[in-house]
């Protein structure tokens, strides 16, 4: 079963929640809000191949990645309503 990151929109309080795919009930938070949001976490990412060390490193490492990551971070929250 997955597990979910969720923060509360009252309290900011997160928290994680296993359920299943199908599962469609509503969540609250740990205090009993009901006025909550999905967190949506990145998971490092490796690519490997025969080529030099730099070629080696992770994908978020490599030059000019940085401000690829920003904007990709700022397109999301701007899809999600966040502000950042």
């Amino acid at each position: 079963m997955p597990t979910y990151d969720y923060e509360c929109t009252v309290c900011k309080a997160r928290f994680e929640v296993r359920r299943s795919f199908r599962d469609t009930s509503p969540v609250a938070c740990p205090q009993g809000h009901q006025e909550v949001r999905i967190v949506i976490r990145t998971v490092p990412t490796f690519i490997r191949s025969g080529g030099s060390e730099a070629e080696q490193r992770p994908w978020h490492q490599k030059p000019g990645m940085d401000s690829a990551m920003a904007d990709a971070k700022s397109d999301l929250d701007k899809a999600l309503g966040a502000s950042s």
